[in-house]
C-alpha cells in the first residue's frame, strides 16, 4: 500500500482510532529504551486529555485503558510504574484519574508509583472541592 493510499484511509477513521495511529506512528519512529517509554506515556495521555476536551471522555477513557492494558499484559510494568511516577494528578482530570488507578488496579502489587499518584489523587480531589467520601473505595493499595 502507498503512502497516499494510506493517508486517504486515515480520514476514515474515528477520533480514537487516529489517537491509536498516532501512538503506533510515535513508536515507529521514535527512538528507544526510556526516550521511546516517555513519548508514548506522553502522547496517550495527551490525546486523552484532547479527546475529554472535545467532550469525548469515553474515547479519552478507552484510550488510557486500552494502552495501559496493553503494556500490562506485555509484562512492561517498568513503563506503567515509568507512567505513574511521572503523571501528576493535578494534571488529570476526575474521570481521567478514576480512570488511571482503575486500570492499574490489579497490577498494584508491581507498581510502587501507584501509591505515591493515589495519595497524591486524594489530595487534588479534595483541593479541587471534587472529593465525595466513597470516591476512591477500592482503588486503594
Amino acid at each position: 500500500m502507498s503512502a497516499q493510499e494510506i493517508i486517504s484511509e486515515l480520514a476514515k477513521l474515528s477520533r480514537s482510532e487516529l489517537e491509536r495511529v498516532d501512538v503506533r506512528l510515535h513508536q515507529l519512529l521514535g527512538g528507544n529504551g526510556d526516550e521511546q517509554v516517555g513519548r508514548r506515556i506522553e502522547s496517550f495521555l495527551d490525546g486523552a486529555r484532547r479527546l475529554e476536551s472535545r467532550g469525548a471522555v469515553d474515547a479519552a477513557l478507552d484510550l488510557i485503558y486500552d494502552q495501559v492494558d496493553e503494556m500490562l499484559k506485555a509484562g512492561k510494568f517498568d513503563q506503567v510504574n515509568q507512567l505513574l511516577s511521572t503523571v501528576e494528578a493535578n494534571s488529570l482530570s476526575l474521570d481521567l484519574l478514576l480512570g488511571l488507578l482503575t486500570v492499574t488496579l490489579p497490577a498494584r502489587c508491581r507498581l510502587p508509583a501507584r501509591s505515591r499518584l493515589f495519595r497524591e489523587a486524594e489530595t487534588v480531589l479534595k483541593l479541587r472541592g471534587e472529593w465525595e467520601e466513597g470516591l476512591l473505595t477500592g482503588l486503594e493499595n
